[in-house]
């Protein structure tokens, strides 16, 4: 790390979704169906070899519990961006949005903001007693330098779920 433009980190967890795991092996997809293509874009005359110098550094171990893991992946993450380089992040679950996004607020002077493209807007508190998939967004915007109104949640359906009750301060819809 530090003498990259970008490291490509896996995040291979899905111990934050309720139902219909799988998620965890989300990295090693992108990572086997990235082999099958080259590095040209014959479209805008673009070789990437020659625009950035990219490297794959593995995945964030993370031990079998929800909240040390965030601890870990959020120092991953951190660990990344204080050597100067992006990380590209290939996540699993949705849980792991909020230590992604805690990660990078410790390295960025100023606010962060976040563009998610989803079918469901990822706000509760908790899941059971837990921060599970559904509740990254809530949890992110009580990041100091990532204030609410910096979320723009782009949704293509709603299944009402809300904000924890008495809660309306979250992110603006």
């Amino acid at each position: 790390m530090g003498q990259y433009d970008v490291d490509f980190v896996g995040v291979p967890f899905d111990i934050g979704s309720t139902y219909r795991t799988g998620t965890r092996f989300g990295p090693e997809a992108m990572r086997k169906i990235s082999s099958l293509y080259g590095n040209y874009n014959f479209g805008m005359g673009v070789d990437l070899r020659e625009s950035l110098i990219c490297c794959d550094v593995g995945d964030i171990f993370y031990p079998a519990n929800i909240t040390k893991s965030h601890d870990q992946i959020r120092k991953g993450i951190t660990h990344i961006l204080s050597a100067n380089t992006m990380p590209m992040i290939m996540r699993g679950d949705h849980s792991t949005g909020y230590p992604c996004v805690h990660g990078i607020t410790e390295c960025v002077e100023g606010n962060v903001g976040i563009i998610h493209f989803d079918q469901h807007i990822d706000t509760q508190e908790k899941d059971m007693d837990e921060i599970m998939h559904t509740c990254p967004w809530f949890q992110a915007t009580n990041v100091p330098n990532y204030p609410p109104v910096n979320l723009l949640l782009v949704v293509s359906r709603f299944q009402g779920q809300v904000f924890a009750q008495g809660n309306h301060e979250g992110p603006q819809l």
